[in-house]
Order: C-alpha cells, then structure tokens, then sequence
C-alpha cells in the first residue's frame, strides 16, 4: 500500500455518529419548478423533513434513533465509506388524508416523503414509518 494513513481512519476508528445534519445533506430532492403551488409544498416538507431530523438527534423521537432513519431509507446502518452506488434522492407525493405515511426503495435509496401541510401530521407519519420499520417482514 503506497499511502497506509488514507485508509486509517478506515480500519482503525470507530465511524463517526451519524448526524440529522449528515442525513439531511445525504439526500437530493427532487423538486417541482421554481413558483409552483406544488414546490411550495415541497419545500415545506423538507422543512419538515429538516426539522423532524433535529428532533430525532435530540432524542425526542420515542424510539427512533438517526441510524433507524437511514436503515429505514436504505437498509443500511452507517453510510458505506464510498457512499451508496446510486445518490439517495428525496421525492414527494401527495397523500390521500393526514395519515400518509412515507415510503421508502431501499435499492435506490429513495425516500418518498407525503406533502403534509403541517408537522404535527409529517412528524407523526414519519415516526410511525420508521418505528415500525423494523419488524417489516418479521411474522
């Protein structure tokens, strides 16, 4: 090996903990053109989004960690050193009531966020997806 401290922190260090900062940045939205009634939507969800992150760090979230948001997103717990092979993409969709939750393509690391327009409904969706994510296929 030609240069050995690259790949240190790599081999050697516990990973770093992940942040709601680090998974906010980790996503690409995908958004609807610029003065749309539609992006106007959007951008309050990643507001949401932002937000119920900052709560979930701050433990504030009954039994939902960081790490749970990104298993739930990817399937994965920490982000792989050379980052997903696809980048994760943030998407959104207009839910049928309050009680829309997101959804989530592990393979392409995907996550459809419900356009709610207030965050009490957004949080709890979320909460609900992601708390409940773990027992998926579980019988």
């Amino acid at each position: 090996m030609c240069n050995p401290r690259a790949f240190q922190r790599a081999f050697t260090q516990p990973p770093l903990p992940l942040t709601a900062t680090d998974l906010a940045n980790l996503f690409t939205p995908t958004l609807s053109p610029v003065g749309s009634n539609r992006r106007r939507l959007e951008n309050r969800t990643i507001a949401h989004w932002r937000d119920w992150l900052l709560e979930v760090e701050e433990g504030n979230m009954d039994h939902v960690q960081v790490e749970d948001v990104l298993v739930f997103c990817s399937g994965a717990s920490r982000v792989p050193l050379s980052g997903f092979p696809e980048p994760p993409m943030l998407d959104f969709f207009l839910g049928t009531d309050s009680n829309s939750l997101p959804l989530a393509n592990t393979c392409s690391v995907t996550l459809r966020l419900p356009l709610h327009s207030n965050y009490a409904d957004f949080s709890r969706a979320m909460q609900l997806a992601v708390a409940c994510s773990g027992v998926f296929g579980c019988a």
